[in-house]
């Protein structure tokens, strides 16, 4: 697969099939915010979630997602911007072509924690391979309810 990488990064994680690269991070911020880069491959599907401790702003770079917010359906594609308000469920599954986009967080502190302890931390900035698999959903759960998230 062709998705163009930005590498230029502190920490890169693999996330749920995806690629996670920190751009800016909470602690930059004084925790006001925080931006991570996601690479993912085509057909990859985010179930229906919501935060109740932060916004979630998408910037699509590459490719194209389609979103849904708050029951909403939206086409995502280069250059297009969506916002994802606290409290508000959303879920995307990733276009044919894969994409690159960016999540922003405000704040940014809790989310940030959320990655680094559902992630496996990534050797290299590449999509992970087959057999790095997300955590179970028994063992997903705590940790979702400890950063105040939850599937819908």
């Amino acid at each position: 697969m062709n998705i163009p990488v930005s590498i230029e990064a502190a920490e890169c994680w693999w996330w749920f099939g995806e690629l996670a690269v920190l751009k800016l991070s909470a602690e930059a911020t004084g925790g006001a915010q925080s931006m991570v880069e996601i690479v993912a491959p085509p057909g990859l599907a985010v179930p229906r979630h919501v935060h109740h401790r932060e916004d979630e702003l998408f910037v699509m770079l590459y490719g194209s997602a389609e979103f849904e917010v708050g029951g909403k359906r939206i086409l995502a594609r280069k250059g297009d911007v969506l916002f994802g308000p606290m409290g508000v469920p959303h879920a995307y599954e990733v276009g044919p072509e894969g994409c690159r986009m960016l999540f922003g967080f405000t704040p940014g502190a809790n989310m940030e924690a959320f990655v680094r302890a559902s992630a496996v931390p990534a050797p290299e900035a590449k999509l992970p391979p087959p057999d790095v698999v997300p955590p179970a959903p028994e063992a997903l759960q705590p940790l979702l309810q400890a950063h105040g998230l939850a599937f819908v």
